[in-house]
C-alpha cells in the first residue's frame, strides 16, 4: 500500500512561499487530489457484487474484486449463503495472486455455521505448484498454471481450454458451446454453464450433487448476470 506524506514548511504569519493561508489550503488541495489520483491509476479496481438464489429466492451475497499493482494481479472474492433445508450458513472467501500472468498463490476457506471446514491453499515455489488441504500438502503440479476459476467472473475465457480450481487443486475443462457459451467441467463430471455478451457474463447455470445455486445482479446496461460460488 503507498504511503502519502506531505511536508510543509511554514512561517509565523501562516505563510507559505508568501501564499496567504486560504491559498495554502487550496495549493494542498489540488496537490493531494493530483497525486492520489496517479496511484488509483496505477492500481484500478474492478468489483462484482451479486445476489445468491436458489428456487428463484435471495439466499445469499457474492462479492468480487481485482485489483493491479505493478507486476501483481489480485483477485478475493466473499460470499455467504443461507440453506433453511439443512439449516447450514456456508461461507466462502478466496484469494488469488498472480505475477506477470502466472498463479502465484490461491487460498480458499469454506465455513459451515461460522466453523471452518475446508482450507485449500495453493503455493508457488520456483516452477512447482504446492496444494494444500486443511495443511497436508496432497499434490504437486509442474506446470505453469495462467488460469484459475475466480477468473471466469471477470472476463470470457476466449481461447482458454481449462481453468485451474481453487479448492480442487485440479484443472476443470473449457468447452466452447454456441457463441459466448462455455462450460466448465470439474473431474466429477458436474458442470457450469457460462454466457458472455461482449466479453461479461451474463447468465451461469450451476449443476451441483444437491441444489442448483444461482447468482445475479443489476449491470450498467440493466441486464441480469447470474453466477456461482461453485468451483
Amino acid at each position: 500500500m503507498h504511503q502519502l506524506h506531505i511536508y510543509l514548511a511554514t512561517s509565523p504569519n501562516n505563510r507559505i512561499f508568501g501564499l496567504k493561508q486560504n491559498h495554502n489550503v487550496m495549493l494542498i488541495f489540488m496537490l493531494f487530489s493530483t497525486l492520489m489520483s496517479m496511484q488509483y491509476c496505477e492500481t484500478p479496481v474492478d468489483t462484482i457484487n451479486l445476489q445468491i438464489l436458489y428456487k428463484q429466492k435471495v439466499v445469499g451475497q457474492f462479492s468480487a474484486h481485482m485489483s493491479k499493482i505493478g507486476d501483481l494481479t489480485v483477485y478475493q472474492s466473499n460470499s455467504t449463503v443461507t440453506v433453511n433445508i439443512v439449516r447450514a450458513q456456508i461461507s466462502y472467501q478466496i484469494k488469488v495472486v498472480l505475477r506477470n500472468g502466472f498463479l502465484e498463490e490461491s487460498d480458499l476457506k469454506m465455513s459451515v455455521n461460522g466453523r471452518l471446514r475446508t482450507h485449500s491453499q495453493t503455493k508457488r515455489v520456483g516452477d512447482v505448484y504446492t496444494f494444500y488441504k486443511n495443511g497436508k500438502a496432497l499434490q504437486e503440479v509442474h506446470e505453469a498454471i495462467t488460469h484459475t476459476t475466480i477468473m471466469l467472473y471477470f472476463d470470457e475465457p476466449s481461447g482458454i481450454s481449462r481453468t485451474y480450481s481453487e479448492e480442487c487443486g485440479d484443472f476443470c475443462a473449457i468447452l466452447v458451446g454456441s457463441p459466448g457459451t462455455y462450460q466448465k467441467i470439474n473431474a466429477k463430471r458436474k458442470k457450469n454453464t457460462y454466457r458472455y455478451n461482449d466479453n461479461l457474463l451474463k447468465h451461469l447455470l450451476i449443476e451441483t450433487t444437491l441444489m442448483d445455486f444461482e447468482m445475479k445482479t443489476e449491470m450498467g446496461d440493466g441486464q441480469l448476470a447470474i453466477q456461482s460460488i461453485s468451483h
